[in-house]
């Protein structure tokens, strides 16, 4: 069964209501959790409105385990920080963000996940919620150390040449 909370402060925003209900119509099938501001804006902590069924199979936790928490227990000491920045970063500018994370079970299993991060706006442009959709991955941890290694290469860029000798 899915798990739903109030606001905060009352009610919740008709736009997230009406995500909820649009989420509610297929719980069994997509993973995924509707996220509120604690304090009226997006750049502090966000808690969950909402809940489908399926984000419990997937994750372990129990919907009432997870309305009205914010969302630092699904990670864990090796989810990618930058990628967890980065969905944030995007979150408080209200655009939709993308990643891949290793994120972690109630019994605190690991296990790669994809994330899509998508803003909840009224007609007036201002944001009210998030949805935030999950989906098992197939990402390995090599494949990880790859998109890592990647990363330190570019942020190492053209400033440093490559050393010319093969000692390495």
């Amino acid at each position: 069964m899915s798990a739903r909370v109030k606001h905060l402060n009352g009610r919740l925003p008709s736009v997230v209501e009406d995500e909820i209900h649009r989420l509610m119509l297929v719980d069994y099938r997509i993973a995924a959790l509707v996220l509120v501001p604690t304090a009226g804006d997006f750049s502090g902590p966000l808690k969950v409105a909402f809940s489908t069924r399926r984000f419990s199979d997937l994750t372990g936790y129990e919907n009432a385990q997870v309305a009205d928490r914010e969302t630092d227990w699904l990670q864990g000491p090796e989810t990618d920080a930058q990628a967890l920045e980065d969905i944030r970063a995007a979150v408080v500018a209200g655009e939709e963000a993308e990643t891949h994370l290793l994120s972690y079970t109630n019994a605190g299993d690991a296990f790669w996940v994809r994330v899509q991060a998508h803003p909840l706006k009224r007609r007036d442009g201002v944001m009210d919620g998030v949805s935030v959709f999950f989906s098992p991955a197939e990402k390995t941890r090599a494949s990880y150390l790859s998109d890592v290694w990647s990363r330190i290469e570019a942020a190492w860029g053209d400033e440093h040449p490559q050393a010319d000798d093969d000692r390495f």
